[in-house]
């Protein structure tokens, strides 16, 4: 059980939990992360996969958006990191780029 760097196609790389079974894998499993990243509670479940005999990834899709994005469940700590708070930032910039000169700001970004 470790972090591996993925690198999809067409993307910078990501981060990713992976989860070996002691033996040969019956199959394989990913794990999708909640929004709060990939996190101990993902990690333990990508190990119990592996603990079934399986392959078990779970990627960190936020990564792009803010990378190592990890938060608890508790109010405090889902207040310390937003990755909304990061893909707002980097949605407004990339509306600025793409917007014409005197254009007027969309309305969604406010």
């Amino acid at each position: 059980m470790a972090w591996i760097e993925l690198k999809p196609e067409g993307a910078g790389p990501i981060r990713a939990w992976r989860a070996d079974p002691s033996g040969k894998p019956r199959g394989g499993v990913v794990v999708i992360q909640e929004i709060f990243g990939v996190n101990s509670h993902i990690r333990s479940v990508t190990d119990k996969f592996a603990a079934e005999g399986y392959l078990a990834v779970a990627p960190a899709i936020f990564e792009h958006v803010e990378p190592n994005f990890e938060v608890g469940y508790d109010a405090a700590s889902r207040r310390s990191k937003s990755p909304r708070k990061a893909a707002r930032s980097e949605s407004s910039a990339s509306a600025s780029a793409a917007r014409s000169p005197g254009q007027r700001r969309a309305s969604f970004l406010a």
